[in-house]
């Protein structure tokens, strides 16, 4: 049947190659714009940190070089005038060169500041004078800028001692220092403002785009609480707020007069240079989209011109037409897509002739098919009716083994019974009716000799066996015990009987189970586990105990009350003591003893059969509740004994497993009885 042509496609290929990369890359685009705006915005505080700090440590270089030379010249100067050596006097160009205007040299006290050499006109103002002298108490230079002058004047000074005849002199050297030099160093970077101030937060200079500026002396800079945690000698970065606007600052110590160097940069500025950054990857963004989508329109025009090709072609070999071919020369995949196409044409061809030559033969192959298997199922059937009375005469065999295995327990105990029966009647060395026909045997004797005269006179005579009697009180003695004796036989013979007739009526009920085919007995009552146990011991204790195996028991368990088979609960606990009955005899085990010992443990009745014997191998271990499979010889053990105790337990809910078995400790199994309000034995029931 020809199937209907496709719909033609209502958005072609190529726009949804453009379509899919105009999404990608503004989402790539709106992606780094998002990125630049949050995570470069991280990235460059911590940049500006890095740079903020780097820019105060260099500039605190610049001034402390400009200082230290200045000072030196300062020094030189002093010390060639207090010398009077007028070879080292120094010109006004080199004073010049060393950022010094004026200088001043005095000894040290005069109140009046008279000079004993000056050069240039020292104009410094003599209050300010004194006052910022006293930084010399403390340190070789002092630093201090003139705001009374306009503009601001700068002064550094330095103390020096000179030994002239054993006497020794202490001068102070002053110089006027060229600000413009000191605010020009300030002013060296474009993007940070900077400070030169004290460790006390006074700002002494501030360099900014729009000049120079002097502190608040009222209102230290807030950087000053890191200057005083710090020790002078360290550098390091800090944000904080100062007039109105947060600051990125970092300063670093001159190492003169306890000045620092201080710069900072402002939020907005980091946010302008962030703006920057964005503006210029959006238009690069744009450019890239433009590009990209241009070329993509050129691309996939030529792209979807084969792919049409090959639209085409597929749409005709739908319908049938396998002499046509795809003709296409891109030098790309779809080329070779177009030459799998035709590949693909050819192993149509190949396939549908093929198939018809095969159709041909499967016709002839199905007749004869068909024959065969009429004739095969008539053999099925023959087979299936040989399976079906194999099948009962194994399920026979297997209900017979079952019940021989079952029965084996309880006609073992009535061999046993009817084996001390025996010994009973026909005990030759102990027998009551012999010595009863004794004294009637002497009695008749000495009645025939005399008559009742000389049967009394015998009778009266002194006994030979009791002191002080006669031989009638002799005979009346043994005539007692012997009716006591009768007495307790009768009652020995009767319990024995009771006992044969119990475990022939457990006999009885295997065999109907069995016979019935019932997997296990659905009659439950309430029993009292520690009297089956009792049973159970009774029934194989003969046995046991004849052998030299003792049998023991320790019942401590508190509750025994179960929803239960009872025979079915003996027959379990009689298979495992039998077992174990068997193996302490197979090993010949030396004092051999058999204990059974039950305990509570949650909502259960654990009972334990234990034997001292060698245990078991563990190779074996996996093996034991397998149906069939047994170490015993042939003529004990057929392998059904645990696969039934098994199946019996957890028919009432519990079960039966190997707790230990090892050749030290012997080997115990444990039998799990729910007892009644278990939730084990309401599911059972």
């Amino acid at each position: 049947m020809q199937s209907n042509p496709p719909n033609r496609v209502s958005l072609p290929i190529r726009f949804k190659i453009l379509a899919m990369l105009g999404i990608l890359l503004v989402g790539a685009v709106i992606l780094y714009t998002w990125l630049a705006s949050t995570i470069f915005r991280q990235e460059k505080t911590a940049l500006l940190y890095d740079i903020n700090h780097s820019t105060a440590v260099n500039t605190a270089a610049q001034l402390r070089s400009l200082l230290t030379q200045s000072g030196n010249v300062l020094r030189f100067y002093a010390l060639s005038e207090l010398n009077r050596q007028a070879a080292f006097g120094l010109s006004r160009e080199s004073l010049k060169e060393s950022h010094i205007l004026s200088t001043l040299l005095f000894a040290k006290g005069d109140p009046n500041f008279r000079g004993l050499a000056s050069q240039n006109s020292f104009a410094g103002n003599q209050n300010a004078l004194r006052v910022e002298l006293k930084q010399l108490d403390t340190s070789p230079y002092a630093f201090w800028i003139d705001t009374t002058n306009t503009p601001p004047k700068s002064f550094l000074a330095t103390s020096l001692k000179l030994n002239r005849q054993g006497t020794q002199d202490e001068y102070i050297a002053v110089a006027e220092l060229d600000t413009e030099d000191i605010l020009s160093t300030l002013q060296s970077s474009t993007l940070f403002e900077s400070f030169l101030m004290r460790k006390d937060g006074k700002v002494l200079l501030r360099g900014n785009r729009n000049g120079m500026g002097l502190g608040d002396p009222q209102n230290p800079h807030p950087i000053t609480r890191e200057l005083n945690s710090q020790q002078t000698s360290h550098s390091g970065v800090s944000t904080y707020f100062f007039e109105d606007t947060q600051w990125y600052g970092g300063y670093a110590p001159l190492g003169i007069a306890d000045l620092f160097l201080v710069s900072q940069a402002s939020q907005s500025q980091m946010n302008n240079a962030l703006e920057v950054l964005v503006k210029r990857s959006l238009l690069f963004g744009l450019i890239a989209i433009t590009a990209t989508f241009l070329i993509s329109v050129l691309f996939s025009r030529g792209l979807t011109k084969n792919l049409h090709r090959l639209t085409e072609s597929a749409q005709r070999i739908g319908k049938g037409d396998l002499s046509s071919k795809i003709e296409v020369h891109s030098g790309d995949e779809v080329q070779t897509l177009a030459l799998t196409f035709n590949q693909m044409i050819d192993a149509l061809k190949e396939s549908r002739e093929a198939i018809e030559r095969h159709n041909r033969e499967l016709e002839h192959k199905v007749a004869e098919r068909t024959q065969e298997l009429r004739e095969k199922n008539l053999a099925i059937e023959e087979i299936q009716d040989k399976l079906v009375k194999s099948a009962q005469l194994a399920a026979a065999g297997e209900v017979a083994g079952r019940t021989a295995h079952e029965v084996l327990n309880p006609l073992t105990a009535i061999v046993g019974r009817m084996e001390r029966v025996d010994q009973y009647v026909n005990n030759r060395e102990a027998n009551p009716a012999e010595q009863f026909l004794d004294i009637l045997t002497a009695w008749e004797q000495d009645y025939q000799k005399g008559g009742m005269k000389k049967l009394v006179e015998a009778l009266g005579t002194p006994s030979k066996v009791l002191k002080n009697a006669s031989l009638f009180e002799e005979d009346l003695t043994n005539l007692k015990q012997l009716a006591l004796y009768w007495m307790q036989q009768q009652e020995q013979l009767g319990g024995d009987i009771h006992f044969v007739k119990d475990q022939a009526g457990r006999i009885q009920r295997i065999v109907d189970g069995m016979r019935e085919l019932v997997r296990s007995s659905t009659m439950k009552d309430e029993v009292p586990c520690h009297a089956a146990i009792g049973e159970a011991v009774l029934t194989l204790q003969d046995i046991v105990e004849k052998a030299g195996v003792k049998l023991q028991t320790q019942l401590d368990a508190e509750r025994d009350g179960a929803h239960l088979n009872r025979d079915e609960l003996i027959q379990v606990l009689t298979n495992l003591i039998r077992n174990a009955f068997q193996a302490l005899k197979q090993n010949k085990i030396q004092d051999a003893v058999i204990r059974v010992e039950t305990h509570n443990e949650d909502n259960q009745l654990f009972i334990d059969i234990i034997d001292n014997g060698k245990g078991i191998a563990p190779s074996q271990k996996e093996k034991i509740f397998e149906q069939g499979f047994t170490t015993k010889p042939p003529a004990e053990g057929t392998g059904l004994g645990l696969s039934i105790a098994r199946r019996y337990a957890r028919a009432f809910g519990g079960d039966v497993v190997l707790a230990y078995s090892a050749p030290n400790d012997g080997t115990c199994f444990r039998v799990i009885v729910p007892l009644l309000d278990s939730p084990a034995l309401s599911k059972a029931s």
